[in-house]
């Protein structure tokens, strides 16, 4: 278990990292605000297109292929559904570029495509190396692109648009290679009635994105462009965080139903995201001057909200996604529609008080709250309270530690320090847990 763990996560985080440090790169490098703005614009569309492709179908699938021999079949069908849904959005794309004539519906073009990318269907397989890798293609092409701009100081938006298209033609093409699954151009005039069985899992899914990049295309026409903007380059560094945490859980999906494994990865999950927290609540300013600029500091306050974000939502990852493969859709989905209902609410209050400049990042930490709160309800008769409370009280007092180095000491005594803290915990904890090594 731990091998697999620390290669998934050594791809991903290769993946992730230089998505962040592309942007980083350009930053630096003096890119113009109007070529940001577009960056941001597209990443957040092809987040929302993903996620109502996959719509429920996606999750769906990924269950029925992990108990099913017929997989292929499966698969077969979904993808039909999910091509079909494709061409609409394509054909919406275009519509909507003849009547507003603005460039930026061009990326839906892109749909027909992303529908037939099966990263799922490698993880539901077991694959989930296989898998982590169709990720790390998916996010290097683009990242190359942007930073051969930086060095050229020519920023081109439709060379960007040409890149993602080639890039999911890539993925496409690798991820059917890798499962022996022959792409079949095949549409499926009856597709709707698969998306409509899975309306509630789709909206899942909206709810992930939304709590993510997604929620940039909901913000956008309330917020000015520069705080959108700004919330995009704290996002870019906490999709990295999602990313490992999605694919640790990802890869031990069929160990969620017993439940001392499913304690054991939201334990391997909270640690990540324990150490995500303490250096946006801790070092914020130093972080922003080591991946952007000082021009960025504004962005301080961004970070520490979607610091304490990152450590909510850490809780409970692998448990609340147990109870899909358990089949207790109507829990799981309840505590996502009312996530995503609280977080559009929010976007659209704090978008007209006070708080409106860190009123995106304040809407995703209401929506990660709503989650821990009804998860915590719902699996209250397996949450093992005590278990996790052991568990939790040593970082509450690690915390304390790592906050009085950062007061009486220099930034870099205080960090090497709490760096070397971690370090020992970790090889504390996985001496100690030795179902790690199976």
């Amino acid at each position: 278990m731990l091998k697999k763990l620390l290669i998934i996560a050594l791809i991903v985080a290769t993946g992730h990292f230089l998505s962040v440090f592309s942007i980083s790169f350009i930053v630096k490098r003096g890119v113009d605000a109007v070529f940001l703005e577009n960056v941001t614009n597209i990443e957040s569309t092809l987040a929302l297109i993903i996620a109502i492709i996959a719509f429920g179908l996606q999750q769906i699938t990924t269950r029925d292929i992990v108990v099913s021999q017929n997989w292929k079949l499966i698969l077969e069908k979904t993808q039909a559904a999910r091509f079909t849904l494709g061409i609409l959005l394509a054909l919406f794309g275009i519509l909507a570029f003849l009547v507003t004539e603005t460039n930026f519906y061009l990326i839906f073009l892109v749909s027909p495509i992303i529908a037939y990318v099966s990263d799922y269907a490698l993880y539901a397989r077991g694959l989930a190396i296989e898998g982590s890798f169709i990720s790390l293609i998916r996010v290097t092409l683009p990242s190359l692109a942007l930073i051969l701009m930086g060095i050229v100081e020519c920023y081109s938006i439709g060379t960007y648009y040409i890149i993602i298209f080639i890039t999911f033609a890539v993925v496409v093409y690798v991820s059917n290679k890798i499962l022996n699954f022959k792409i079949k151009l095949n549409a499926d005039r009856h597709f709707y009635k698969l998306y409509a069985k899975n309306v509630n899992i789709g909206l899942t899914d909206i709810t992930i994105t939304v709590l993510q990049l997604g929620i940039l295309s909901i913000a956008t026409p309330f917020y000015k462009d520069q705080i959108v903007t700004d919330t995009f380059l704290v996002l870019k560094i906490y999709v990295l965080l999602k990313g490992v945490q999605r694919l640790i859980f990802q890869a031990f999906y069929k160990d969620l139903v017993s439940l001392d494994k499913s304690l054991l990865i939201d334990k391997l999950i909270f640690i990540s995201g324990f150490v995500f927290f303490v250096i946006c609540t801790l070092y914020p300013s130093e972080l922003i001057e080591l991946i952007y600029s000082k021009e960025y500091f504004r962005i301080e306050i961004l970070f520490k909200i979607i610091g304490v974000a990152a450590l909510v939502s850490s809780v409970l990852i692998a448990s609340s996604a147990r109870t899909l493969l358990l089949k207790r859709e109507k829990e799981y989905t309840f505590s996502y529609i009312l996530s995503l209902i609280i977080t559009i609410i929010s976007v659209l209050l704090f978008s007209f008080n006070y708080y409106g400049d860190s009123g995106i990042a304040l809407s995703i930490l209401a929506g990660e709250l709503t989650l821990f709160f009804c998860f915590s309800f719902f699996l209250k008769t397996e949450f093992q309270f005590k278990k996790r409370f052991m568990f939790y009280l040593p970082f509450l007092f690690m915390f304390l530690i790592f906050f009085l180095l950062k007061e009486n000491f220099t930034f870099l005594y205080s960090s090497i320090l709490t760096l070397l803290i971690l370090i020992i915990y970790g090889c504390y904890y996985i001496y100690t847990n030795k179902e790690l090594y199976k």
